[in-house]
């Protein structure tokens, strides 16, 4: 597919049209949180003493949006901040570098719809409103509430987006993130 970046694939499975957006997705946030809100289920499997993650995201009744952080913006606040950020800080289900590496791309993607891998397709409703959670070091548990001030102040309170399901599919890490234009 012209101007699609492929990355760790040799297929052209991905449906419909993409521009030259040229993101991929290196990682997933599939700790206790990805398992939570509206991740299908998690399935992990053993494969020549390695293990690797595939999460089944779905639709269904009462499910809430995935949750999508680019990890440009998570070092894009620590440098806002003078201090480093742990991207899990935002349990997001999804985590995304974008081929730019700049923070907070994801902000643009509001009304778009996104393809990531062979089949999901996601369509970005809404940036993500953040409460104190932020605040908690995920590796130490110490608060830091000059996270969430900065949040407040510099981005409307928000960091990462909210997307819902329109095709169901399993996300791997490495996957590819393209985006979907508009007939």
């Amino acid at each position: 597919m012209k101007g699609c970046k492929r990355v760790g694939r040799n297929d052209e499975a991905a449906a419909g049209r993409c521009s030259e957006f040229g993101n991929r997705l290196l990682n997933l946030g599939v700790g206790a949180y990805a398992g939570g809100r509206h991740v299908e289920r998690e399935r992990v499997r053993r494969r020549q003493q390695r293990t690797q993650v595939d999460l089944v995201v779905g639709v269904g009744v009462g499910r809430r949006p995935v949750s999508l952080v680019g990890n440009a913006s998570a070092r894009g606040l620590g440098d806002e901040l003078a201090m480093p950020i742990d991207r899990r800080r935002f349990r997001a289900n999804l985590y995304a570098d974008w081929a730019e590496d700049r923070p907070y791309r994801e902000n643009e993607l509001v009304g778009r719809t996104l393809q990531i891998g062979e089949r999901l397709r996601l369509a970005v409703l809404e940036r993500d409103p953040r409460c104190k959670m932020i605040t908690i070091d995920p590796a130490t548990g110490q608060p830091e509430p000059r996270v969430l001030r900065r949040v407040k102040k510099a981005h409307d309170g928000m960091a990462g987006v909210y997307a819902a399901v329109l095709v169901e599919g399993v996300v791997r890490q490495g996957d590819p993130i393209h985006l979907i234009l508009q007939e």
